[in-house]
């Protein structure tokens, strides 16, 4: 992976220690090939390959809206 996200590399992290993790977390680790680093100005696919993140389409903008609902469910709520 050339890029990943602050959340995926401590989901990462705590999945190889073999540490309980929240569901949220279980989710983002299982789903890191499709979609390893975002933040509000650019996104990554597997490949490296960068998008702003204001242009996402099809797939990877419904992993994105999702994932973002999710941590504020996760950090907010």
């Amino acid at each position: 992976m050339n890029y990943l996200s602050p959340d995926l590399l401590l989901t990462t992290i705590v999945n190889k220690m073999g540490l309980k993790l929240d569901s949220y977390y279980k989710w983002l680790y299982e789903n890191k090939d499709l979609f390893p680093c975002s933040n509000y100005l650019v996104s990554s696919d597997t490949d490296g390959n960068l998008y702003w993140t204001d242009n996402l389409n099809g797939d990877m903008k419904k992993f994105y809206d999702l994932r973002e609902k999710m941590q504020y469910y996760v950090l907010i709520d």
